[in-house]
Protein backbone atom coordinates (compact mmCIF):
# COMPACT_ATOMS: atom_id res chain seq x y z
CA UNK A 1 0.00 0.00 0.00
CA UNK A 2 1.35 3.43 -0.90
CA UNK A 3 0.39 7.00 -1.70
CA UNK A 4 1.38 8.16 -5.17
CA UNK A 5 1.34 11.77 -6.29
CA UNK A 6 1.14 12.91 -9.91
CA UNK A 7 2.17 16.50 -10.66
CA UNK A 8 -0.06 18.67 -12.82
CA UNK A 9 0.24 17.29 -16.36
CA UNK A 10 2.08 14.17 -15.14
CA UNK A 11 1.28 10.58 -16.10
CA UNK A 12 2.37 7.08 -15.22
CA UNK A 13 3.08 6.08 -18.81
CA UNK A 14 1.71 2.84 -20.22
CA UNK A 15 2.70 -0.12 -18.03
CA UNK A 16 1.54 -3.43 -16.51
CA UNK A 17 1.78 -4.99 -13.04
CA UNK A 18 2.42 -8.62 -12.03
CA UNK A 19 -0.74 -8.46 -9.90
CA UNK A 20 -3.91 -6.50 -9.21
CA UNK A 21 -3.83 -2.73 -8.64
CA UNK A 22 -6.57 -1.22 -6.45
CA UNK A 23 -6.60 2.58 -6.14
CA UNK A 24 -8.60 5.40 -4.55
CA UNK A 25 -8.25 9.04 -5.69
CA UNK A 26 -7.81 11.37 -2.73
CA UNK A 27 -7.20 14.65 -4.57
CA UNK A 28 -7.17 15.98 -8.11
CA UNK A 29 -8.70 14.87 -11.37
CA UNK A 30 -7.27 12.03 -13.44
CA UNK A 31 -7.88 10.01 -16.56
CA UNK A 32 -7.47 6.23 -16.54
CA UNK A 33 -6.79 4.47 -19.83
CA UNK A 34 -6.93 0.67 -19.79
CA UNK A 35 -6.27 -1.58 -22.75
CA UNK A 36 -9.62 -2.54 -24.32
CA UNK A 37 -11.76 -0.15 -22.23
CA UNK A 38 -13.05 3.39 -22.69
CA UNK A 39 -11.10 6.19 -20.97
CA UNK A 40 -12.44 7.03 -17.50
CA UNK A 41 -12.27 10.41 -15.78
CA UNK A 42 -11.71 10.10 -12.05
CA UNK A 43 -12.70 12.63 -9.38
CA UNK A 44 -11.82 12.58 -5.66
CA UNK A 45 -13.56 9.63 -4.00
CA UNK A 46 -13.49 7.46 -7.14
CA UNK A 47 -11.73 4.12 -7.08
CA UNK A 48 -10.62 1.61 -9.68
CA UNK A 49 -9.11 -1.84 -10.08
CA UNK A 50 -6.73 -2.90 -12.85
CA UNK A 51 -6.34 -6.63 -13.43
CA UNK A 52 -2.97 -8.38 -13.53
CA UNK A 53 -1.13 -7.87 -16.82
CA UNK A 54 -3.51 -5.24 -18.25
CA UNK A 55 -1.71 -2.28 -19.83
CA UNK A 56 -2.86 1.06 -18.42
CA UNK A 57 -1.94 4.72 -18.06
CA UNK A 58 -3.07 7.32 -15.53
CA UNK A 59 -2.73 11.06 -16.17
CA UNK A 60 -3.37 14.15 -14.06
CA UNK A 61 -6.00 16.28 -15.82
CA UNK A 62 -6.40 18.85 -13.06
CA UNK A 63 -4.79 22.04 -11.81
CA UNK A 64 -3.47 20.55 -8.54
CA UNK A 65 -1.31 17.49 -7.84
CA UNK A 66 -3.33 14.27 -7.93
CA UNK A 67 -2.92 11.91 -4.95
CA UNK A 68 -3.95 8.26 -4.87
CA UNK A 69 -3.84 5.51 -2.28
CA UNK A 70 -2.76 2.39 -4.18
CA UNK A 71 -2.72 -1.24 -3.07
CA UNK A 72 -0.89 -3.85 -5.14
CA UNK A 73 -1.76 -7.51 -4.66
CA UNK A 74 1.05 -9.54 -6.25
CA UNK A 75 2.47 -13.02 -5.94
CA UNK A 76 5.35 -13.38 -3.54
CA UNK A 77 8.68 -12.61 -5.26
CA UNK A 78 6.93 -10.99 -8.27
Amino acid sequence: VLIREFPVGGSSGWHVHPGVEIAYLLQGRMSLEEEGKPIRTLEPGDSFTVARGVAHNGANLGTVPARLVITYVVDRDA
